[in-house]
């Protein structure tokens, strides 16, 4: 059953889509918690609460409010878009305590030594904060995969035959969805 056509590519799929949400919120957490954390960027606390707003927002709601405001965006740009919005917060929180954490000072002392900023970020902040971004990528990929999983489940065709009262006997029509991201994520599944 597992080598079928159609469930291979349902499961390539699904492994890209979660390779592609977790490098994605990975690379958006850790950017974003470096600029509440230890950048001087003014109203830096504020920009703190409003990037983990997503984390208010059930996915589904999400869903329902992109395909609202953007409805031709479905398929696999749709399904990236929405659950790297709604699960890079996961990355960003812990990222964020670790750089709370980490003692700034071995920063300075590579700065101090000749290094420039971007390379004592790469070589430095990121070493110290790779557990937290590791344990948190892991995170948002189980999250992704559990939702493209719900999606699939939401997002099968009805038969020809199949009848209802909804729908009446022999419609070709699709069920109703459970969520918007449903409708998202099936379509590129």
């Amino acid at each position: 059953m597992l080598w079928r056509g159609r469930t291979l590519d349902l499961a390539l799929r699904s492994l890209a889509l979660a390779g592609a949400v977790t490098a994605a919120c990975v690379v958006i957490g850790v950017l974003a918690a470096w600029l509440v954390v230890r950048s001087d960027l003014p109203g830096r606390r504020v920009f703190g609460v409003l990037l983990v707003l997503p984390l208010a927002v059930p996915s589904y709601v999400a869903g329902f409010t992109w395909l609202a405001v953007a409805p031709g965006l479905t398929g696999f740009a749709g399904a990236f878009l929405v659950l790297t919005l709604v699960s890079y917060p996961y990355v960003l929180l812990p990222v964020a305590a670790a750089l709370r954490t980490a003692d700034p000072a071995v920063e300075e002392v590579a700065r101090s030594l000749g290094r420039s900023s971007a390379r004592t970020f790469l070589t430095v902040t990121l070493r110290q904060v790779r557990p937290a971004a590791t344990a948190a990528g892991c995170w948002s990929r189980c999250t992704c995969s559990a939702t493209s999983a719900r999606c699939r489940s939401c997002g099968s065709r009805r038969s020809p035959s199949a009848s209802s009262p909804a729908t009446g006997p022999r419609s070709t029509a699709r069920p109703r969805r459970s969520s918007a991201a449903c409708s998202s994520c099936s379509r590129s599944l």
